[in-house]
């Protein structure tokens, strides 16, 4: 099987060599004369064909970052835009931590495009933003030229792609991986959390018994059976004294960044708590002050539903995962954008005295100091 660069016309033999190809110096030069001659659209990149004499056809196909069309045909409903495979983490193999040679221009970039969703607030602008982590914080292909470049170099070189709105970029097709036994795929967990700085992530990873689930219809339809369709939502009107949501700023994203436990898993999207906290440092100066205010915009702007409806499935999905427990069953486990979470953060924050007046002693699970265990010692007296 063959596959043809349709940047630089090279015959490459295997889909990853295509890959390593599209992210060589020579293919890079040759986007950027096509972004110069077509300032206004990205290049879009067709999927690699088989080089002629080829008796296969099935080459993997590359997938763009969605854009999004301002207005639609008169009587069409507007098309949700689906989460794009880019924006995996198992799809693109994103940094964990942002290098620090690279965290000043990678605070800018994203600052960048929180101030164009706060003022444009389109879906355009927000795709932009939830592209950031995949586009420019995607570890480079292993090829000679990268081997020698560090991984600051590497994300710079990605920043540039983005700041430039580059919008189609070769996803890294899946390598043949090492099977690996147990123990050696409980080493490598455990050393993952170790190096996040996460001890006790480490010790639930030693003593835990569950496992990944395999993806098979017989799993979906488990999880199907814990979580039933919802029946459509009553439309009633809100009452007339409904409050406001509190605003979000500045401090409030910062303490919110840094209430992360350590090793934080990473959204659909691919962005991590750990990349929010390298880029705001631990202080607040007048850079990441900047940056916390943009945020705070942004998620003022979604806190009032101001979200545009196409990118509802996107901010508000999540990532599912399903784990077999020990038993047999199955406990699942969903992952929502990191952006979401620092909201969700902010807001219970903020309403947690208001609530625990209400909801105590009936309810002792939200912002009650040994509730949980006031609930196991209760049965006893």
């Amino acid at each position: 099987m063959e596959y043809k660069c349709d940047l630089c016309s090279k015959v490459c033999k295997s889909s990853h060599g295509l890959s390593a190809q599209r992210d060589s110096e020579v293919c890079k030069k040759a986007q950027r004369k096509a972004l110069r001659l077509a300032p206004s659209t990205a290049p879009q990149r067709a999927a690699p064909q088989p080089a002629a004499g080829s008796s296969r056809s099935g080459a993997p196909a590359t997938v763009p970052i969605p854009t999004a069309t301002g207005n639609n045909s008169a009587g069409a409903a507007p098309t949700p835009p689906q989460i794009p495979k880019a924006f995996h983490p198992s799809k693109e193999r994103i940094l964990r931590r942002i290098p620090h040679g690279a965290r000043p221009a990678a605070r800018q970039f994203p600052q960048k495009a929180l101030l164009e969703v706060a003022t444009k607030n389109d879906s355009k602008s927000w795709l932009k933003l939830l592209a950031f982590a995949s586009t420019a914080l995607r570890l480079p292909a292993k090829t000679k030229t990268e081997r020698t470049s560090s991984l600051a170099s590497a994300v710079k070189k990605n920043l540039d792609l983005y700041d430039r709105d580059v919008q189609f970029l070769p996803s890294q097709p899946p390598s043949a991986k090492k099977k690996r036994s147990t123990d050696e795929d409980l080493a490598r967990r455990v050393g993952q959390k170790i190096d996040d700085g996460s001890v006790s992530g480490a010790m639930r990873v030693v003593i835990s018994t569950d496992s990944i689930a395999e993806i098979t219809q017989e799993t979906l339809k488990e999880l199907r059976a814990k979580h039933p369709e919802c029946p459509p939502p009553l439309v009633t009107p809100p009452p007339a004294d409904t409050p406001s949501a509190p605003p979000v700023n500045p401090a409030d994203v910062f303490a919110a960044i840094h209430s992360f436990p350590r090793g934080s898993a990473a959204g659909p999207d691919g962005l991590r708590p750990q990349h929010l906290l390298d880029i705001v440092g631990g202080k607040i100066d007048d850079h990441s002050g900047q940056f916390c205010e943009s945020l705070a915009s942004v998620l003022n702007l979604v806190l009032q539903g101001n979200v545009p409806t196409d990118i509802h499935p996107t901010f508000f999905g999540g990532k599912l995962l399903a784990l077999r427990k020990k038993d047999g069953g199955l406990r699942p486990i969903a992952v929502v954008l990191t952006l979401r979470r620092v909201i969700a953060k902010i807001v219970c924050t903020k309403v947690a005295e208001r609530a625990t007046a209400i909801l105590s002693p009936v309810q002792l699970g939200f912002n009650v100091r040994g509730g949980a265990e006031a609930i196991v010692h209760a049965p006893r007296y």
